[in-house]
């Protein structure tokens, strides 16, 4: 088992590369499509649209972690402070949205302020199971790591 999870973590160090040059590539494209050739209302909504996918994004990238806690019944990965800060960031932005009536603050943080409040929810459910030790929940994620991987090669992704 040892030797699958180092193997799955040099993968994935390699993939953090790729998503990070990803990630670059697309922001930068970004920066010179909304600078260049968009202009007026259509920036505006360009903008805003992309805004509101990466904030969802953002916003839902816990869900593992949320499925985790489920599955051991154990909060141990999901730290109190990030998921109340989360909860009150979003809920903040969420009325602002709401006073100035728009709907690009409004829907990204309406999701953040749902997803904060179920992780709140899953800590107080769970907070007092410390059952878990440390390796048990490591094993737990290169599994669902070698889950993951299998559904990739299943759609035709290769690493």
């Amino acid at each position: 088992m040892f030797r699958s999870s180092s193997h799955t973590h040099q993968r994935s160090r390699g993939l953090r590369s790729w998503d990070s040059a990803l990630v670059l590539i697309l922001f930068i494209t970004f920066a010179f499509v909304s600078l260049f050739a968009l202009h007026g209302n259509t920036r505006k909504l360009f903008c805003g649209i992309t805004l509101d996918i990466s904030s969802t994004i953002m916003y839902a990238s816990p869900l593992s972690v949320m499925m985790l806690v489920i599955k051991m019944k154990s909060v141990e990965f999901m730290p109190f402070l990030l998921s109340l800060f989360t909860f009150l960031c979003s809920t903040f932005w969420l009325v602002y949205g709401l006073l100035s009536r728009d709907p690009f603050l409004i829907v990204p943080n309406g999701l953040g302020t749902g997803l904060g409040i179920a992780q709140l929810i899953l800590y107080a459910m769970y907070c007092k199971n410390h059952s878990h030790t440390k390796d048990e929940i490591m094993d737990e994620f290169a599994e669902m790591d070698l889950e993951k991987t299998d559904q990739m090669k299943k759609l035709g992704y290769h690493a």
